[in-house]
């Protein structure tokens, strides 16, 4: 049975006893009769059934008699028919006392569902007008796709009928800094943490929301679903995670488990809110909020819903990235050579590894093998990619350009984000160049111990000792010729 009531959350019973005008005291069934929907949704289908048939009235005594139409009869005298409706010998019908009419019309839309039968269309149904003329008078359940259709009419010839059911909306939200929101900063690598809030509304049924995130967001597959604040667990009774065509994940609820939370009317209400949670990781093909073109990634929610699927309004959040310059100088000119690493901190902290995309082209490491593949920054010049805004980042020097001061600290960067501007129909999202300048000192040329004096002592020196020479070899001579 719980399987069975699945199937009926767009119905509505409506006590058609449909009699001559109240003038006329009694008499027997014609054609006459007529039912009008009041605020029906545009787009929507609207259908009746006949499960009983008035024999006769007098409007005096407010004596009337029923039977079950042909279509109708195996359930009306069923088990289930015979919880709200009671048939004697004859095959007259009558009420049962204090059975609920809404259980009645679900069970009574889930047969005729089951066995097919099919529901006599309107005679008019367009601007806002929906009609069924020329019906048989008698008791009639109304179906529409949008939910339920739930009162007592009058026993009058004619029946209104108010579309009471409303449209479910969605509310797409990410965390920004502990605050969800409309949009986020992130670098490569960031879990982004998203919240949906699905409004249910009278008549849910066939509740499927559908999530679809874009390149750059890797689901991590942990749907959570709470109610008044309390987590609900998966179940075919519940809810269940699947996938749908081209959606990154959907959550398809169970009919009879919305209704149970909405109900027909507001006192019926156990919630209003069904609040979905989930998670995603930045990655590798993530696009870039940049000065010559500020890209988004997206995460877009909406729910299908009613006999139709019928799509509410469509809500997504925006994750954005972002890139630095990084230039090396001597404060004029650029310079060749230095290397950087990349910290989360002034000292100690993390490395953030980054990845050679191309040529003076880094970004953050996302992939197991980009991390092993990891490397300094080599500038000159270069651009790092995937980073967070408004986030301080440090830059250490790990080998300065030839003939230049390796730099003491960690420079400290802050990437600047996005600017939104909206002009009436018209939103333009658009980002600062981030420019980073990391200035060295030449190094010094060091005093000598040399200058002039040197240079004389040396000359003199150099004649002292050939002299000395000269005086040497000349007295050997002498002595040689003394002997």
């Amino acid at each position: 049975m719980k399987k069975l009531l699945s199937y009926l959350l767009v119905i509505a019973l409506v006590l058609v006893q449909f009699m001559p005008l109240v003038s006329a005291a009694n008499g027997k069934n014609d054609n006459s009769g007529q039912i009008t929907i009041t605020n029906p949704v545009a787009g929507e289908d609207y259908k009746v059934y006949q499960i009983l048939k008035l024999e006769s009235y007098d409007t005096n005594k407010k004596a009337y008699t029923y039977k079950s139409t042909d279509l109708w009869k195996d359930f009306v005298e069923s088990s289930t028919g015979q919880k709200y409706l009671s048939t004697d010998s004859q095959g007259y019908v009558t009420w049962v006392e204090n059975a609920d009419v809404k259980e009645f019309s679900r069970d009574a839309l889930a047969w005729a569902k089951q066995q097919g039968i099919v529901g006599i269309e309107p005679t008019t149904n367009e601007n806002n007008v929906v009609k069924f003329e020329n019906l048989n008078l008698g008791y009639y359940l109304v179906d529409s796709t949008l939910g339920a259709l739930c009162g007592l009419t009058t026993t009058e010839p004619t029946a209104t009928v108010s579309e009471k059911n409303q449209i479910p909306t969605v509310k797409k939200e990410v965390k920004e800094a502990g605050v969800y929101g409309e949009e986020n900063n992130v670098k490569i690598g960031d879990k982004v943490e998203y919240k949906t809030t699905v409004y249910i509304k009278k008549g849910a049924v066939n509740y499927v929301l559908h999530d679809t995130m874009e390149a750059g967001l890797t689901f991590n597959n942990d749907v959570k679903v709470f109610v008044n604040n309390e987590q609900v667990t998966a179940s075919a009774d519940t809810y269940q995670v699947t996938k749908e065509g081209n959606d990154t994940f959907t959550v398809k609820f169970d009919d009879q488990y919305v209704f149970d939370l909405v109900g027909d009317y507001e006192e019926d209400y156990v919630a209003t809110e069904i609040v979905v949670t989930y998670s995603a990781t930045v990655n590798e093909n993530a696009e870039l909020c940049k000065e010559e073109a500020c890209n988004t990634n997206d995460n877009e929610t909406y729910l299908t819903y009613g006999d139709k699927s019928t799509q509410s309004n469509h809500d997504l959040t925006k994750t954005y990235t972002y890139e630095f310059e990084l230039e090396k100088t001597d404060g004029t000119d650029q310079l060749q050579g230095a290397q950087f690493k990349l910290y989360d901190a002034e000292t100690n902290g993390n490395e953030i590894k980054v990845f050679q995309v191309s040529d003076g082209v880094y970004r953050v490491a996302y992939t197991d093998a980009e991390k092993a593949q990891a490397t300094t920054i080599v500038v000159g010049l270069a651009r790092i990619e995937g980073l967070d805004a408004n986030v301080k980042y440090y830059l250490e020097e790990t080998v300065a350009p030839d003939g230049y001061n390796l730099l003491a600290n960690r420079q400290e960067i802050t990437l600047h984000g996005h600017t939104t501007v909206t002009e009436g129909d018209t939103t333009t999202t658009t980002a600062e160049k981030n420019e980073v300048e990391v200035v060295n000192n030449k190094g010094t040329i060091l005093p000598s111990t040399g200058g002039m004096g040197t240079v004389l002592f040396v000359t003199v020196g150099s004649i002292m000792v050939l002299g000395f020479g000269v005086l040497l070899v000349t007295k050997l001579r002498l002595s040689k010729m003394s002997i």
